[in-house]
């Protein structure tokens, strides 16, 4: 299955795939758009993006917080949106899963949670930005969704 996973920044994508045709395991990648529309901005991105037809794009989206939580300008939020709305219009996909922050990685802290990643995909050296790292957190996330779906329908047909 071709999985492609997205963690839209309004400053740094960051991007990861894995087509489980090879046994690299995922791909990862930070994508840095220079244009100021997010419309062109999508398009940047998804140009760094293998042209095929994925099974499923992961996608997060941008998350409100109660109680003093936010970082930065709520403005902001409305931005990020409207870049994953043009992210999701271009990207040639089967299937979307839009997951939300604490979704696929919970209240762990970053650092913790990029240490627990590669810990889970030894085949990764070097190092990654945060962006990709995060991107590659939603991969994974959106494996695990679409196996315990199929686990789900196979104890059903018993």
């Amino acid at each position: 299955m071709r999985i492609l996973a997205i963690d839209p920044g309004l400053n740094c994508t960051g991007v990861a795939w894995d087509q489980q045709q090879d046994a690299k395991g995922p791909f990862l990648k930070s994508v840095r758009p220079l244009t100021r529309s997010h419309r062109d901005k999508a398009r940047e991105i998804v140009r760094e993006i293998p042209d095929v037809c994925w099974d499923l794009l992961v996608i997060e989206i941008p998350q409100i917080y109660q109680g003093g939580k936010q970082k930065g300008d709520p403005n902001d939020l409305i931005k990020l949106s409207i870049l994953a709305g043009n992210i999701e219009a271009l990207v040639s996909t089967y299937n979307v899963l839009e997951v939300l922050p604490c979704s696929w990685k919970g209240q762990v802290p970053k650092e913790i949670h990029h240490k627990r990643l590669l810990a889970r995909v030894p085949a990764l050296n070097g190092k990654f930005s945060k962006d990709a790292m995060d991107a590659l957190g939603i991969l994974l996330y959106g494996q695990d969704t679409v196996q315990a779906q199929l686990e789900a329908r196979r104890k059903r047909r018993l």
